[in-house]
């Protein structure tokens, strides 16, 4: 377990030994502060590679959901033709259109 003073750092300390905060990160996510500010996260790859499978789980699971959604929606006649979708966009274009999408 890192402490904190290992978990938080100054981009002067990055500077110093950058070998030392790129083992930690493989650790822990570490802070980078500037100017006594969060400006960045170092990761290790491990975590970011996780963080994005991660990512991409949801993103699918989010877009099985909408179609799924999409679906039903149709099956009970809840759709637009393209013609209906064409006009409403052009008269959001055109500032014409009052409802929210």
């Amino acid at each position: 377990m890192l402490k904190t003073k290992e978990r938080i750092i100054t981009t002067a300390d990055l500077g110093r030994d950058p070998d030392q905060a790129l083992q930690n990160a493989q650790r822990a996510p570490i802070v980078v502060t500037a100017e006594g500010k969060p400006a960045a996260y170092l990761v290790g790859t491990d975590t970011f590679d996780a963080l994005i499978e991660r990512l991409i789980e949801l993103e699918r699971e989010e877009l099985s959901v909408n179609v799924q959604r999409g679906e039903q929606d149709f099956v009970e006649g809840n759709f637009s033709t393209l013609q209906e979708v064409i006009a409403r966009a052009e008269a959001r274009w055109q500032g014409q259109d009052q409802t929210q999408p």
